[in-house]
């Protein structure tokens, strides 16, 4: 029955993942902020942790190695020399061995902190759904494997482009179309996920009533029927396998 809580619930991750200035984010609170008679979720950054490992003496901290591999002109004017993204951005955006190269260093260390997050939130969490914003979970090539379902938030290319430069006026009309092709075409991220939603052609209130009937259709395919045996398979013989892969991801991280 609706409202019903299954054991083994937040066993199965989700996804939010999609274009820029397709309105994920709208997406992402709605999913976050569900109705009263719907459990609470576990949230999950990587744009978050992305940005976090960027700064200098964090946890986790990659801001030495970024120096070392960019130069210290991707570092702020000013005292705090911390990492510029948008200069570091404007590096990497039409280089793809710079951007190659910038992801080579974030990537482990993104991934690493992400698998200890939703571990945390799958295990040792009492929220009944597990979810991740992950901009570019198809393009990182590693993240997939993590989650039984991903939302693709998509839009019109030509909406895309208004927005961002709408969002980002200090882009050009070039810069802007610069960084939406520095993503996967979101007719590919469309058939790459398993659920789409087109943002666009609805106003909030449409848009939020949708994403709140999405957010149930996701509870019916992956907690509708309580613990399955595939899962009690996964918990059982899974740990070893599990524990091996952190700290291998640790380890890469560790290097880097």
């Amino acid at each position: 029955e609706e409202g019903d809580s299954y054991f083994g619930e937040s066993l199965c991750p989700l996804a939010v993942t999609g274009g820029i200035a397709c309105g994920k984010t709208t997406v992402v609170d709605v999913l976050k902020k569900p109705k009263q008679e719907e459990g609470d979720s576990y949230f999950v950054d990587a744009d978050t942790i992305a940005h976090q490992i960027l700064l200098k003496g964090a946890p986790d901290s990659v801001y030495d190695k970024i120096v070392e591999e960019f130069g210290t002109e991707v570092l702020q004017d000013g005292d705090s020399r911390e990492i510029d993204r948008l200069k570091l951005g404007a590096i990497v955006f039409d280089n793809k061995a710079k951007r190659r190269a910038l992801n080579g260093i974030t990537h482990p260390r993104i991934l690493y902190i992400m698998l200890k997050r939703l571990f945390w939130g799958i295990f040792c969490s009492s929220e009944d759904m597990v979810m991740a914003d992950v901009p570019l979970l198809f393009e990182s090539g590693k993240l997939r494997f993590l989650f039984a379902l991903v939302i693709v938030v998509s839009t019109s290319k030509e909406l895309q482009l208004e927005r961002l430069m709408l969002r980002n006026p200090e882009l050009s009309k070039e810069q802007a179309q610069q960084r939406i092709d520095s993503q996967l075409p979101l007719e590919q991220k469309e058939k790459l996920g398993d659920i789409v939603i087109r943002n666009e052609g609805m106003n909030l209130d449409e848009l939020e009533d949708h994403v709140k009937k999405v957010r149930q259709d996701c509870m019916n395919r992956l907690y509708g029927f309580g613990l399955s045996l595939l899962q009690l398979i996964l918990i059982i013989g899974g740990s070893v396998p599990v524990a091996v892969m952190s700290k291998l991801y640790a380890l890469k991280a560790a290097k880097h």
